[in-house]
């Protein structure tokens, strides 16, 4: 209770990652300029199967260098800034347990 879980399965290729990147940058974006309010959060958990899954998912760190907010334009530069507030965790399920 008072955890909020979001939870997509989609098929290899769909664009699962792409998708994580946009929620990522919209709810961090918007807290943090709308900092009053409770809708919107910095804070993220991301839990892998494993470690490849891990590995490759470093994409959604904002200050990767393969980082898809920047190399896939989801959003405009002057918000990366923002974006960097965000405070996300990848880890794979073994280490989380």
């Amino acid at each position: 209770p008072g955890l909020a879980r979001l939870a997509l399965k989609l098929a290899t290729g769909a664009g699962k990652t792409t998708v994580m990147a946009m929620l990522i940058a919209w709810q961090t974006i918007n807290a943090v300029r709308r900092p009053a309010s409770k809708r919107f959060t910095r804070g993220f958990l991301v839990v892998t199967p494993g470690l490849t899954i891990r590995d490759r998912l470093r994409v959604l760190l904002p200050n990767d260098p393969d980082s898809y907010y920047a190399n896939r334009e989801l959003i405009p530069n002057d918000m990366l800034a923002d974006l960097g507030r965000a405070k996300i965790v990848i880890t794979n399920y073994h280490a989380f347990k």
